[in-house]
């Protein structure tokens, strides 16, 4: 998983912000970066899975010491639900009586076991999300830095996503479409652009960057011989339009289809 996910993205990032650093250097970048992140991926499932099942066996024994062993809340419930027990078939006697057959040894034994791999209340995964992280991604480093990048933004969403499911006000006025994208765009971009022109030192260099370049570096441009070379589109911008004008004469549908799959918010 983390050669899946951090390969590619450490040689497009050492491609755009390391060109100087040569052939070899970048490609030992690559390899720590991608090996880092398989790794602490590997160690947080196992810290994870750890915490898990010890929480669920202390919780399962004090359910028996105060008679509340029937008790049961989220993965348990799903244990217990009629898609993870077997069928119940009647069989019929001489005598008229019915009877169900009792559950195999093996579905037993399956349904305890993954009752204490899956967390049995919404406090379990939250101890054993929390103890993963301080024991693995605590640490600073690069790709810590931007495995929690990813998922704030997406656990920011998830959240305004769910609080508007849930009725909670002013979170039900944000309709199931937009899931709140109007109001999560207008806060992020308004804090980044505060953030950019009078506390750049606080932003990531990689995102203080590309702001420069966007923003900054278009107000200045060569008085010499060569700034026309500013006004010149760059190769990327000429692979882009190449690739365009393939596909507008492959798929026979003219501008009008370019300019419809170019169509700001189109997916």
């Amino acid at each position: 998983m983390g050669t899946k996910l951090r390969l590619p993205h450490a040689v497009v990032i050492t491609a755009l912000y390391r060109q100087s650093k040569g052939l070899r250097i970048n490609a030992l970048h690559v390899a720590k970066m991608t090996f880092e992140h398989g790794r602490n991926l590997a160690y947080f499932a196992a810290v994870y899975k750890a915490v898990t099942i010890l929480t669920n066996m202390l919780l399962s024994v004090l359910r028996k010491l105060t008679g509340h062993e029937h008790t049961r809340y989220g993965a348990d419930v799903a244990v217990a639900s009629p898609k993870h027990r077997s069928a119940s078939v009647e069989i019929q006697h001489p005598a008229g009586r019915s009877e169900a057959p009792a559950a195999s040894a093996g579905n037993s034994v399956g349904a305890s076991v993954s009752s204490l791999l899956r967390p049995s209340h919404p406090l379990v995964a939250m101890l054993a999300g929390g103890a993963g992280a301080w024991l693995v991604w605590r640490h600073p480093s690069a790709v810590s830095h931007q495995i929690l990048m990813y998922l704030l933004g997406r656990v920011l969403v998830s959240v305004v996503r769910s609080l508007a499911t849930k009725g909670v006000f002013p979170f039900n006025r944000v309709s199931e479409k937009s899931q709140g994208m109007p109001w999560l765009a207008v806060a992020t971009w308004t804090l980044v652009m505060l953030l950019f022109e009078f506390d750049r030192e606080s932003l990531p260099r990689s995102l203080s960057s590309s702001m420069e370049a966007l923003y900054h570096a278009p107000e200045r441009w060569s008085h010499g011989p060569e700034g026309w070379r500013d006004f010149v589109p760059s190769a990327p911008w000429f692979a882009i339009a190449a690739l365009l004008g393939a596909w507008v004469v492959e798929s026979g549908q003219g501008w009008s289809g370019a300019r419809k799959l170019l169509q700001v918010g189109s997916s």
